[in-house]
């Protein structure tokens, strides 16, 4: 185990290589876990649904299962999109983690935009929209996407092509 606690911040498209990137660093380290939002949500529903109004539930229960894992001295790999430099997720987040261990370092993982990828890797998972649907959503997503800034609170980032550099 690491002397000192670690938290990946993880910031990209869906479909960007985020999950994949956060199996293969567990799959290499015991005391490591993963949150993700997009679990909380399937919980919620039996199935991946984003609902606005659970929001509040599932950012409530990202934030309980970050400090329990801190607490059992794991480092943590958080799985969400964070598109946005914004109150409501990202500088949450790092304030949360900084006020429970300001020792704490932490890490953004930024992935790669690529619009076509990352369609055609939603498309294979099934979740019940069209291609249509997913081109709408990265153009939605895309105009709000935000690169990490000089500005946050950051030990050091990583800029990640997970697609290419398994080629």
């Amino acid at each position: 185990m690491l002397n000192q606690l670690q938290v990946f911040i993880l910031i990209g498209l869906p479909g960007s290589g985020k999950s994949t990137w956060s199996r293969n660093v567990l799959e290499q380290s015991e005391d490591t876990v993963i949150v993700s939002s997009d679990c909380f949500r399937e919980m919620l529903h039996g199935k991946y649904r984003y609902s606005p109004q659970y929001e509040p539930l599932v950012m409530q229960l990202t934030f309980d299962a970050i400090k329990l894992a801190l607490a059992s001295k794991n480092n943590v790999i958080i799985d969400e999109s964070l598109l946005t430099l914004d109150v409501t997720r990202r500088m949450l987040l790092v304030n949360l983690i900084k006020s429970y261990d300001s020792s704490i370092k932490i890490k953004f993982v930024s992935f790669k935009p690529d619009t076509v990828g990352n369609i055609e890797r939603r498309m294979k998972e099934h979740r019940g929209l069209t291609k249509e649907r997913w081109q709408r959503i990265f153009e939605d997503l895309l105009i709000s996407y935000q690169t990490v800034q000089d500005s946050e609170p950051y030990d050091s980032i990583d800029h990640i092509d997970i697609f290419k550099q398994a080629e």
